[in-house]
């Protein structure tokens, strides 16, 4: 795979269906990854939608029960701050598990450098800010 845009958010205008799905246009790993908002509130993962699809790829978020017809949802993907390849010695280069590495760090530093360009302030690393604190601000 490679990350070959930078479209790390996306809109909808919610139909009021019952389940309705959301597409996510935007490669991500992980659900935790995704921050999903209906009307500009911060949904729940688990108790108001579900996330199918990831490993690096698009998926679809799913609406538990009815949403309110015609307001704003929005996805934001924010790519992990972690590495967690580990090469072991003597082993033969683990090409797929490396690339996959170097993505997760391509999706981290765009949100990252999204973070900075919407507001130089909105994290402060001394606070311990977590990740909910930060997507409500980057929002």
């Amino acid at each position: 795979m490679s990350i070959s845009n930078e479209t790390h958010q996306k809109r909808y205008t919610t139909l009021g269906l019952v389940n309705e799905n959301f597409p996510v246009p935007f490669p991500f790993f992980d659900s935790s990854e995704l921050f999903f908002y209906i009307d500009g509130s911060l949904q729940t993962l688990g108790t108001n939608y579900t996330v199918s699809g990831g490993g690096g790829s698009t998926g679809t978020i799913i609406y538990i029960g009815t949403p309110t017809a015609a307001v704003e949802a929005k996805i934001v993907g924010r790519g992990p701050a972690t590495q967690k390849l580990e090469y072991q010695q003597n082993d033969p280069f683990p090409a797929e598990q490396h690339e996959e590495g170097l993505d997760r760090q391509a999706l981290g530093l765009q949100s990252a450098l999204r973070l900075s360009l919407t507001d130089p302030t909105a994290y402060d690393a001394s606070q311990g800010d977590d990740d909910a604190a930060v997507a409500r601000r980057i929002t």
